[in-house]
């Protein structure tokens, strides 16, 4: 097991937000489950266009030998959406 249960994919459940190393600099992960994340985008009602997990290259891997576990599991999830707004809740502009 990890130093850290929420490195761990085993504890994949356990949410937390943490500051961690990253390429040098320090940045706070927020976990949270694919659940968590996916039902609240539909709840807002945002539309999904695209996702991707990204996953280190050979380049990044060799130039950044720490990212090996990185290839165990999603670095981080991106997610594009839309949200298409109802025109009466847009400001006026007036006449142009």
């Amino acid at each position: 097991m990890r130093e850290n249960k929420y490195d761990d994919p085993d504890f994949f459940a356990n949410y937390g937000n943490m500051p961690r190393s990253f390429l040098g600099h320090t940045v706070t992960k927020y976990h949270r489950t694919v659940e968590t994340v996916f039902n609240a985008l539909i709840d807002a009602q945002f539309r999904l266009q695209r996702i991707s997990e990204p996953k280190p290259s050979k380049e990044t891997l060799a130039a950044y030998p720490e990212m090996k576990d990185e290839k165990r599991r999603p670095i981080f999830l991106m997610v594009a959406t839309t949200k298409e707004i109802s025109p009466d809740l847009l400001p006026s502009v007036g006449n142009v």
